[in-house]
């Protein structure tokens, strides 16, 4: 089951049109949840538009061959949505809402107080989200081993999509390396080529800074992977890398929890 949320915009309605195409490839079904606008007057806000949103976004799914159910949820948006991940595989949300503040910012309050905090994976949507680009890549910091939820969850997506899967890890120097980075990478990778044997999984190098090869990376690829990373006082939800991808990614994100 995938799991998306909705609150009218056009940023909701690309993350709508994602999770469609998303519930096809895994044979499910597809939920559409609205939370209270947190913009609106009154205990839970109006009801009556929350379901006009929510009427509107089954109208795009219409004869997509996916079954579509909806709820309201209730209470404020970001621990509703939390509790709204368990009931899915999945969620999906668009990387900014409707609300007047959040316009003005490239990754919306709610989207960056739910990723990295479920125990389920969120996809954010943004940048190129077409899914033509053929590749699935995965951001794996050093010390992540071969059983890494980040693997499992992109090798899935890889094969579900027919994509190739590239596995990519940041280096500061070349100058630093010990060993071949190249061969701990293929090590990690030889498991999960046996599990997947459709998958074609490419090793991939970067010597700079890890935000900055992400982002590279997200500029070909149709979903980029990574966890949530190291959180501080100043970032309960996601650590900075993290928090950096999701605001500059030019693909769709998936932030898997460990």
């Amino acid at each position: 089951m995938v799991v998306v949320g909705t609150d009218g915009s056009a940023v909701a309605a690309n993350a709508v049109r994602w999770a469609v195409r998303e519930a096809a490839r895994r044979g499910g079904g597809l939920r559409v949840v609205r939370a209270a606008d947190p913009w609106a007057s009154g205990e839970g806000g109006d009801v009556a538009g929350r379901d006009l949103v929510l009427r509107a976004a089954v109208a795009m799914v219409g004869g997509q061959g996916v079954e579509v159910t909806t709820a309201l949820l209730d209470g404020p948006a970001i621990p509703a949505l939390r509790e709204a991940a368990d009931g899915g595989d999945v969620l999906v949300l668009g990387h900014r809402g409707a609300g007047r503040v959040s316009e003005f910012l490239l990754l919306g309050t709610t989207s960056l107080g739910v990723a990295g905090h479920t125990a389920r994976p969120v996809v954010l949507v943004r940048g190129h989200d077409t899914g033509a680009r053929g590749a699935v890549a995965v951001g794996l910091a050093p010390g992540r081993g071969v059983e890494a939820e980040e693997l499992a969850y992109g090798f899935a997506a890889a094969d579900r999509a027919g994509a190739e899967l590239r596995l990519v890890r940041a280096l500061p120097s070349r100058g630093v390396v010990e060993g071949d980075p190249l061969d701990d990478l293929e090590e990690l990778l030889t498991p999960w080529r046996e599990r997947f044997p459709g998958v074609r999984a490419v090793p991939v190098l970067h010597f700079e800074e890890p935000q900055s090869a992400l982002l590279e990376e997200s500029r070909s690829a149709d979903l980029l992977v990574i966890g949530p990373g190291r959180r501080t006082d100043l970032r309960p939800y996601l650590g900075s890398v993290s928090g950096a991808v999701l605001h500059h990614a030019d693909c769709p994100v998936a932030v898997v929890t460990h």
